[in-house]
């Protein structure tokens, strides 16, 4: 469904962004992928940034996972 919020024939520019907060009750996914495995991350971006033609990404990361900065930032 969120696909079908993507303007198709817009010349705009296009974002893709990862929302990485964890502040939904009983989430932990997140911060286990960037501590792990953050490729898994971005490869997923690189694909929705495909399919809706955008060129620019951002991971949003909480202020307490700063450590994970740093993990992110040595995976591109």
């Amino acid at each position: 469904m969120k696909w079908s919020f993507v303007p198709r024939n817009n010349p705009s520019r296009k974002y893709v962004v990862a929302n990485a907060d964890e502040s939904e009750p009983g989430t932990c996914k997140d911060r286990v992928l960037m501590q792990y495995d953050p490729h898994q991350i971005i490869e997923g971006m690189m694909i929705a940034g495909l399919a809706i033609g955008s060129h620019t990404g951002y991971i949003y990361i909480r202020g307490e996972y700063r450590f994970l900065i740093e993990i992110v930032e040595k995976s591109d």
